[in-house]
């Protein structure tokens, strides 16, 4: 595999006018997507994060702007595609993002933010981190780099999940896109946000700095274009713990099923990765897995996974079935023995188009 993919943490690049993409294979996409998935049990601040899962592509060739600087994005085609690469996506999502392009200097690193995107209770956020004076003894260390921020909404902390990725590009700057989890707070309007990266890194040795920023995002647009289809499908965990799937929601940012759980205690709610499987009306494999649990309220949701066929706008229905996977309790590694849990059940997604 060539050195633009790295196994480590989250990944995505930006965008200035004059930048090429670079191509990104299928199987990068699907092994990228694959890396990016976490699970997260328990409702946790970005603090509590171990680690971030996570691959790299690199996406486009960066300049370093000057520290503080201002960035000029092209106003045609493409000033978004940098978080829909990165994400494997095929539809540009220009309509949606919040351009920033702002940068901001402290412990000899400087943080750009990019690109912001508001989605169903998250907060989406595309950003590219150079060290001044790097050179190429600074590569295996900045493979490392993943800078996780603080979110405050309308002035208060937001203490939700996050996961991402990022990855270090030919000029040994970092560009990531990490997803923050807003819970509870309705994100189909226009946002006041605050974000604070306060390290450049998860780990504790991290360089420790502030880097500030302030807008506003708009999330109604995107939320419009949001497909969502009401489920009732109900099914049963070996450990007695009943599960709900309430309904698909579809946009340019990909697609989710929510679920609840009900019974047992939170770990009990937090035992189980679920999946949906099954085909398209073309004939080709779909998969939903788990992208998120929160044991104590019960509720989580799936993503559609590039592990099969995406689900595209000419996507007619889907026939999926529920699927489970105990958690292991030593190794903390998934053997992916998904077995049926459920009947399998029909989404017609034609008469929402």
């Amino acid at each position: 595999m060539p050195n633009k993919i790295y196994d480590l943490l989250n990944d995505v690049q930006t965008d200035v006018q004059a930048y090429e993409s670079v191509s990104v294979s299928d199987l990068d996409k699907k092994r990228m997507k694959q890396a990016m998935k976490q699970r997260i049990g328990k409702r946790r601040s970005y603090k509590k994060m171990a680690g971030v899962a996570c691959a790299a592509v690199l996406v486009a060739v960066l300049a370093i702007p000057g520290a503080g600087s201002e960035i000029v994005y092209a106003a045609g085609e493409g000033v978004a595609w940098h978080i829909s690469n990165f994400m494997g996506l095929d539809r540009n999502l220009q309509d949606y993002a919040t351009v920033i392009g702002t940068s901001q200097t402290d412990q000899g690193y400087t943080i750009r933010l990019n690109e912001v995107v508001l989605d169903q209770g998250s907060l989406v956020v595309s950003t590219s981190l150079y060290k001044e004076g790097a050179t190429e003894a600074d590569r295996e260390p900045l493979q490392m780099v993943v800078p996780t921020g603080m979110v405050y909404v309308n002035g208060r902390p937001v203490l939700g999940g996050a996961s991402g990725g990022a990855g270090i590009e030919d000029d040994l700057s970092v560009s990531s896109v990490i997803r923050y989890d807003l819970d509870g707070i309705d994100t189909s309007g226009e946002l006041d946000i605050k974000l604070v990266f306060r390290s450049i890194g998860p780990h504790t040795d991290a360089p420790k700095g502030k880097w500030q920023f302030h807008f506003v995002a708009d999330g109604s647009a995107l939320a419009a274009d949001t497909v969502v289809v009401p489920l009732d499908q109900s099914f049963t965990l070996d450990n007695g713990v009943d599960v709900t799937l309430t309904q698909y929601t579809g946009n340019a940012l990909g697609q989710r099923v929510y679920f609840t759980l009900q019974g047992g205690t939170a770990n009990d709610r937090s035992d189980y990765m679920l999946r949906l499987q099954g085909v398209d009306d073309q004939g080709q494999e779909i998969i939903f897995e788990t992208s998120r649990i929160l044991g104590k309220e019960g509720t989580g949701y799936m993503i559609c996974e590039i592990l099969g066929a995406p689900v595209t706008e000419a996507t007619q229905w889907l026939e999926l079935t529920p699927c489970a996977a105990a958690m292991p309790k030593e190794s903390g590694r998934m053997n992916g023995d998904y077995q049926q849990v459920g009947e399998p059940f029909h989404i017609d997604l034609a008469q929402q188009k």
